[in-house]
């Protein structure tokens, strides 16, 4: 008994500082004494019934920071402090044992990966298909909202354009609409195909557990349920729709949208083109930012752009082209959003305005400007 008390409050210097003079003479009299082990298989013990416990623990903080990667880590070393301390209180040597080779390797923290929710459009393939792959690579991609419109709803946009512009403008929107079919559409579907293979080649294809949910409108019940069920932390909305505050708010760090425009002086849609035809070359770009009650008027988190050519590009290329080109930048910044480290610009004092459809007449006067200019 004597024996085995003097063990217990043995420095582990002593118990284990190997073949070093007495210190190691120590080691090789008494390690194969019976008393030992047995005082040895009792720390043991009691080390792995506290690993056991602050397992669990960790467990329980884990979901209640959600898998917020500064939470876990700072959780995960305050346990491993504590089971370090603890397994120095039973016997400095068992610390040895399990730390900080295999333990470490056990108890490192295991941060789920953000799950999130696309919601395109089912004819765009560059966000159908590569976006999505795109979101999947630093995210847990749990859910596509595809949107296929029924007849009605464009007709009801037809409406709203010709109150807000007037039956003659209406008329200039659709020249264009024909010019840019016969004209410029196979080009753009040409450069919109190579640019997907590039998004395919680059990403993994979407994970298999990822939900896919067709329906007619991203406020619709089923998209809504849909979201309850997955609660994701990020959702990217890539679709013309004005959502719902239901739908918006679903996420627990917000809904965003990249928005083809410099807002908020390039607000709504086809804010490149506007840009251009104003020839405000500088604010040519894409905002991130997240979804309010407003048309893009929420809280702004960052501008990107490119080098473009207007001479030969169309505005569709060159709005397409401000999402495409900035992936790296946008991945990094959606982490900061998930991390809560992001910060918003502030947009205060600045003039905003609210466009619309492109006009043929506005079209042929920014490639005129734009032959000048290159000139």
């Amino acid at each position: 008994m004597a024996l085995e008390l003097l063990m217990i409050f043995q420095p582990a210097s002593v118990m284990d500082s190997g073949a070093q003079g007495k210190r190691g003479l120590w080691r090789e009299t008494h390690t194969c004494h019976p008393g030992f082990q047995r005082v040895r298989d009792a720390r043991v013990s009691a080390v792995r019934c506290h690993v056991v416990v602050c397992d669990r623990r960790l467990k329980a903080l884990r979901v209640q920071s959600q898998g917020r990667r500064d939470i876990s880590h700072w959780l995960w070393g305050l346990l491993v402090l504590e089971m370090w301390l603890h397994a120095w209180a039973q016997g400095g040597a068992l610390a040895g044992d399990i730390m900080p080779g295999r333990f470490l390797e056990w108890a490192k923290p295991r941060v789920t990966p953000s799950r999130s929710v696309l919601i395109c459009h089912h004819d765009e393939p560059l966000n159908r298909f590569g976006l999505a792959r795109w979101l999947a690579s630093f995210t847990d991609l749990a859910a596509i909202i595809v949107v296929r419109e029924p007849p009605a709803r464009l007709w009801r946009r037809v409406r709203r354009e010709i109150r807000r512009v007037g039956i003659l403008r209406f008329l200039d929107v659709l020249a264009f609409r024909l010019y840019y079919r016969l004209a410029l559409a196979q080009a753009d579907n040409a450069w919109i195909q190579a640019t997907l293979k590039d998004l395919l080649a680059r990403y993994e294809d979407i994970p298999a557990s990822c939900r896919i949910l067709e329906t007619a409108s991203p406020n619709s019940t089923e998209a809504m349920k849909l979201l309850e069920e997955v609660q994701p932390d990020l959702v990217l909305a890539r679709c013309k729709n004005i959502l719902r505050e239901q739908v918006f708010k679903a996420a627990a760090h917000g809904t965003f949208v990249m928005h083809p425009g410099v807002c908020p002086e390039y607000r709504n849609a086809h804010g490149c083109f506007w840009a251009l035809v104003q020839r405000d070359l500088s604010n040519v770009g894409m905002t991130l930012l997240q979804v309010d009650a407003g048309v893009d008027t929420g809280p702004v988190y960052g501008y990107y752009t490119c080098s473009f050519d207007e001479r030969r590009e169309s505005h569709i290329v060159i709005q397409n082209r401000v999402v495409f080109d900035n992936l790296d930048a946008l991945r990094a910044k959606f982490e900061e959003i998930l991390r809560g480290a992001a910060q918003t610009i502030d947009t205060t004092g600045r003039q905003s305005q609210a466009w619309g459809q492109p006009w043929l007449t506005r079209y042929v006067s920014w490639k005129l400007a734009a032959r000048r200019r290159s000139k």
